[in-house]
């Protein structure tokens, strides 16, 4: 009988082990910030006039992840929201191959996004764009 207590309470440490392992595992992944996590410095704000074209367009460098066209996003202005959106990519400088493009953009990307009904008072250089709810990979084709 000893035996088997012994047997039981080195079963108990092994879970014991294996769940604090898990725990911590789960902890360090969900404190993570998501590869799709998106930020975008508005680089430029221009005013759009045109028959098709009405609101503003706004441009920058992707700093980090990843953003697709319908992709909801936030703009802020010294930490504090300013103006929410969905993505319309408008241009990708340098984009390697445009019958492809697949409607994502990616970190390191400069790029022109379309904001309808706009108005260029709203959005200044220096505002942060971000998401962190991205449909990037799902089932479009990267550059």
């Amino acid at each position: 009988m000893p035996l088997k207590i012994i047997n039981v309470a080195c079963q108990t440490r092994s879970y014991a082990a294996l769940f604090l392992a898990i725990t911590l595992a789960m902890h360090i992944v969900g404190c993570e910030k998501s590869s799709n996590d998106f930020q975008m410095t508005v680089d430029r704000v221009d005013e759009l006039n045109g028959m098709i074209l009405k609101g503003i367009s706004i441009s920058g460098k992707i700093e980090s992840g990843c953003i697709a066209n319908d992709d909801a996003f936030v703009i802020k202005r010294n930490g504090k929201p300013i103006h929410n959106n969905t993505t319309r990519v408008l241009n990708v400088q340098d984009l390697k191959d445009p019958d492809n493009f697949g409607g994502e953009v990616f970190t390191g990307d400069y790029v022109t996004l379309y904001i309808p009904d706009g108005k260029k008072q709203d959005i200044a250089p220096g505002d942060i764009l971000s998401s962190n709810t991205t449909s990037c990979g799902k089932g479009s084709a990267e550059k």
